[in-house]
């Protein structure tokens, strides 16, 4: 089930991991993120219907595609919001938007 939210990312690369795969952590924008007991939160929506899906800010999410990871990449180093599509059993990155439609 694929669900989606918005932010700008930061990546990481770490040799231990497949080739050519990254993790990002994505920073929310206000409408997608949620503070309770001094934690931040990031919010995932459905993209089929009225679902959501609640994670800690710091949760990594994988991206093994070559294109979204170098648009992902470039993402980071510019600071672009993004709108993400994640699939979310296997914590992916599936699709992005950019910009992203506030």
């Amino acid at each position: 089930m694929s669900f989606v939210t918005q932010g700008t990312v930061q990546v990481e690369r770490k040799a231990s991991e497949p080739k050519g795969e990254i993790s990002v952590v994505i920073t929310p924008v206000p409408d997608y993120g949620v503070k309770h007991k001094e934690k931040d939160y990031i919010v995932l929506i459905s993209a089929s219907g009225p679902k959501s899906l609640v994670f800690e800010r710091t949760t990594p999410f994988r991206v093994t595609d070559d294109h979204i990871r170098d648009i992902l990449t470039q993402a980071a180093v510019n600071r672009t919001k993004i709108e993400f599509e994640i699939e979310v059993n296997g914590k992916e990155i599936v699709a992005v938007k950019i910009p992203a439609i506030l």
